[in-house]
């Protein structure tokens, strides 16, 4: 098991042997990649301002407007709602996921849906962080009309416990993923528009659920997803600590995608992470991404924080992605 969080995780030794190690390192990259590749729509202007697009899709000649619904029912609506889950092994009782679901909902047509990953912020922080992004998120949700659920992490100093190897036992990843399999049951979600969005801790959770497709997210999965103040190397790659000693190396991971998939970087220009973002900037460019097209790398006035920052930048970039049914 592995922390993703703002501290180190704890120094162990590997038992592998270096030619064990490699087998299970190649091992691991064939499991953890999308078997087939996906491509990204970019939807047209107005369904960004508009929420109904199904009553809207086909009226504009060339418009691609995907629809995938999950055709799920008997889910609460609408309004803030804290749902509980418990996943065998994982932590001493219950998860706490926090939900908003927007006063226009019906089940009648498919919505978006945004997974948001909060930060580390010590331990005992992680459900306060969770429900304050899921409020953050619930006013855009209202607005722009999408579903949104916050997890809230295991992690002993109010992060995320992350896998580090298929079948390496429970961790907040499986929890992730029991909320997006139960929201698609309950609630008609458009599949087709499915987001991630981390904040620092939270952030390298979503690099790593985007790069490495743990538990079925990835570029075949995602219509996009945006990192703020969060580092490829925190969790995803060319990671230094030994109890993720099995990630990849980051260029050829992201080199051998099937998908560029829709990214955004949003960093603050005093945050200590800052040259780190802009590596992974790099990284992502010598990869094939293209600045300004399917990569997002922004730079604002402050430090480690993302408050006042989903509404007017992060929203905006993710909304007008979608994946080709």
């Amino acid at each position: 098991m592995a922390y993703a969080g703002d501290d180190p995780p704890p120094a162990r030794a590997s038992p592998m042997q270096p030619i064990a190690r490699l087998a299970t390192r190649l091992a691991l990259l064939g499991a953890s990649l999308p078997a087939a590749a996906a491509s990204t729509v970019n939807l047209p202007a107005w369904v960004c301002s508009v929420p109904d697009t199904l009553l809207r899709s086909g009226f504009q000649a060339g418009e691609q407007v995907p629809h995938e619904p999950s055709n799920g029912t008997g889910g609460a609506y609408p309004g803030a709602m804290t749902r509980n889950f418990a996943i065998a092994g994982l932590g001493t009782g219950t998860q706490q996921v926090y939900v908003y679901v927007p006063s226009t909902y019906t089940p009648a047509r498919d919505w978006p849906l945004v997974l948001a990953l909060h930060g580390a912020g010590g331990p005992g922080t992680a459900a306060a962080a969770a429900a304050a992004a899921r409020d953050e998120w619930a006013t855009i949700a209202e607005s722009f009309g999408f579903i949104v659920a916050a997890p809230a992490g295991s992690g002993s100093s109010g992060g995320w416990i992350a896998p580090y190897a298929p079948g390496s036992g429970p961790s907040d990843y499986d929890l992730i993923a029991a909320v997006r399999d139960t929201l698609l049951a309950e609630y008609n979600i458009n599949r087709a528009r499915s987001y991630v969005w981390g904040y620092s801790a939270g952030g390298q959770v979503a690099h790593d659920l985007a790069q490495n497709a743990w538990n079925g997210f990835g570029a075949s999965s995602l219509a996009a997803y945006a990192v703020s103040a969060g580092v490829l190397h925190g969790v995803t790659c060319d990671v230094n600590h030994p109890e993720l000693y099995l990630r990849p190396a980051c260029a050829p991971l992201l080199a051998g995608q099937p998908r560029r998939i829709p990214v955004q970087l949003h960093i603050g220009n005093s945050d200590p992470l800052l040259g780190e973002v802009q590596a992974d900037r790099d990284r992502f460019t010598n990869a094939g991404w293209v600045l300004g097209d399917n990569l997002v790398y922004a730079i604002f006035v402050g430090g480690h924080t993302y408050a006042g920052m989903l509404a007017t930048r992060v929203w905006p970039k993710l909304c007008p992605y979608a994946l080709a049914p």
